[in-house]
């Protein structure tokens, strides 16, 4: 069985894309959630990098790996991919990127590929999740 060794997110935020460090956002993958939180509050026009695994650089990078508990790449296509966020500042997303990669070298990616043109809001007004799917499947 092939596991999943590290996540890597790469986002953006639009240019009106500012919020409030209150504001929690996770990552919804093989039937677990994963807090991006890097201590720092998302702002327009950022690009944003965060990582899950062995070089983890989240602030409870402990308890947002991968490898505990181990997580299967086929849990990729059992349950579904999102973001969501907790808070009511609201983010605009401009461009969100997740590559999965195994032990072994198997990658996925992962994005929503309808959003890069005109981005969109998550927060109380138009919904709080993201769903994403895989780049093969398009």
């Amino acid at each position: 069985m092939s596991w999943i060794e590290r996540i890597e997110i790469k986002t953006k935020s639009g240019s009106e894309g500012a919020t409030d460090s209150t504001d929690r956002f996770f990552l919804g993958l093989a039937g677990r959630e994963f807090r991006m939180d890097k201590g720092d509050s998302f702002s327009g026009n950022d690009t944003i990098h965060i990582t899950f695994g062995p070089t983890g650089d989240t602030k409870s990078a402990k308890y947002n790996d991968p490898r505990r508990p181990r997580l299967s790449m086929a849990s990729l296509d059992r349950f579904p991919a999102y973001v969501r966020l907790e808070g009511d500042d609201g983010w605009l997303v401009e461009s969100f990127l997740v590559t999965v990669e195994s032990r072994f070298g198997e990658t996925r990616r992962l994005v929503h590929p309808d959003i890069e043109e005109e981005g969109v809001w998550l927060d109380e007004l138009s919904g709080k999740w993201l769903y994403l799917t895989d780049t093969q499947s398009l």
